[in-house]
């Protein structure tokens, strides 16, 4: 069996926008499990929006070839250690139509290369999950 580390990094390249992502940590995933509701007819359901949040604001670390309106490129606005909840927001808004959950999943498995639609088995076209090779001792003295 393998574990990923915290300081890990993993790319998630979707049709020209890629999104650099970090593991969650062992509470972080506790946490996501927590966001339950109760309707008024006493049943839970889970909440997905704030577990798809708390996912984005979390996990993403860095993103590239993303532009806003006026041509800019996109710069994340973090708040410590995570995103801050209206940046979060913003890019709930745009990750929420494409896989992104699907291939966050997939690196939390350890599975690289293409994602796969969880629905069909069948690969996603122009989505890839990649992990970011660290550098050796002896490669980081070369450099």
């Amino acid at each position: 069996m393998k574990i990923a580390r915290l300081s890990d990094r993993f790319k998630i390249k979707m049709e020209g926008v890629t999104v650099i992502v970090a593991p969650l940590s062992g509470r972080q995933k506790l946490e996501m499990t927590s966001m339950i509701k109760q309707q008024n007819d006493g049943k839970f359901y889970i909440d997905k929006a704030s577990q798809e949040h708390f996912f984005i604001k979390h996990s993403i670390k860095e993103i590239q070839g993303l532009k806003d309106y006026d041509g800019v490129d996109y710069t994340l606005d973090f708040d410590g250690d995570c995103l801050s909840d209206t940046c979060g927001e913003e890019l709930l808004s745009f990750l929420v139509n494409t896989y992104f959950t699907v291939a966050n999943a997939q690196v939390l498995k350890g599975v690289f290369g293409e994602v796969i639609n969880p629905m069909s088995g069948e690969p996603i076209k122009g989505i890839v999950v990649e992990r970011i090779e660290k550098m050796s001792d002896e490669e980081k003295k070369e450099n």
